[in-house]
């Protein structure tokens, strides 16, 4: 673990899909649509799962009317964070019917009250507690969405647990802090690529570390800038992927979501020294044969980006 923080993350699904219907109310025609949620992520570095119990989904609709809660698919549910991918997620609320209409925000109730609740397994073997590090134990993703009718929208809720999950010294218990980006799932490309084992075994930096299995990542920037480590500070990565070992290949491959526009991305050997507010010298690679800006259009995959 690089110094207690972790550079993955936890994506969160919310699909909208609205449509038009009829009600026999008070003469006119009501507009619903429903609403579905789900949750992924994927491996840390020494934390092989990662338990988090929700109890509750509820969203607010915008102006004076209470916010209510959407029907689980299971109450409570815990899920392994880790276990999850975009391909393989939970899904927590499954086509719920809402008011067309512009809501505030989508807030998630968690238990973390003892281990059975929320906890880690790490690679060792061992379990600690997790506390999830948020007012009453619920977690508001606050970002204004509408809901049309006859108009399907989905967003992914992108929980960077990089910044968000550490182990504080002298403690048996992590604390994972929410740190989000949104995404609107319909606009969304994937970016896939790999460091190669030739680059992997000649590379002077990536050769040094001591265990060729952790700290491989690609960094992704927003526009053209020169890459830099997480620190606070402008450049500071949209999101990143951790790389994994190709048996097959011996290559180390990574994949990611991005929403439409131009990138920089450079893959780092050291991205377990990372810590959110220090200053790392990386030493950061560029895509092999080609420019280090990619760009991303709506459902399209950019592949290859290879270094």
């Amino acid at each position: 673990m690089r110094n207690g923080q972790i550079l993955k993350r936890a994506l969160l699904v919310v699909g909208l899909a609205a449509l038009a219907s009829c009600s026999s109310g008070s003469g006119g025609d009501a507009q619903s649509g429903r609403v579905s949620v789900s949750l992924m992520d994927r491996p840390v570095d020494d934390v092989s799962a990662l338990f988090v119990t929700i109890t509750g989904v509820s969203i607010k609709p915008k102006g004076d009317g209470p916010a209510f809660e959407l029907p689980m698919t299971e109450t409570p549910m815990t899920v392994d964070l880790l276990s999850l991918t975009d391909e393989n997620a939970a899904i927590l609320v499954n086509d719920a019917v809402v008011e067309a209409r512009d809501y505030n925000w989508i807030e998630f109730a968690i238990d973390d009250s003892d281990i059975s609740k929320s906890y880690a397994m790490t690679n060792s073997g061992g379990q600690a507690k997790v506390d999830i590090d948020v007012p009453s134990d619920r977690i508001r993703l606050v970002s204004g969405f509408t809901v049309d009718a006859n108009q399907a929208v989905q967003f992914l809720f992108d929980w960077e647990v990089g910044k968000g999950l550490v182990n504080p010294v002298g403690r048996d218990t992590y604390i994972l802090k929410p740190a989000f980006r949104i995404l609107r799932v319909d606009e969304l490309g994937a970016v896939s690529g790999r460091l190669t084992s030739a680059t992997a075994t000649s590379d002077a930096t990536c050769l040094a570390v001591a265990d060729p299995m952790v700290g491989k990542a690609a960094y992704f920037f927003d526009g053209a800038v020169t890459p830099d480590d997480i620190d606070g500070t402008d450049p500071e990565p949209v999101t990143t992927a951790d790389a994994t070992f190709d048996t097959e290949t011996g290559d180390y491959v990574f994949r990611t979501v991005l929403m439409p526009g131009d990138y920089t991305v450079a893959f780092t050997c050291l991205s377990d020294t990372d810590t959110e507010d220090g200053n790392e010298d990386l030493m950061f690679l560029a895509p092999l044969g080609a420019s280090d800006l990619v760009t991303v259009s709506a459902a399209e995959a950019v592949e290859n980006v290879d270094f």
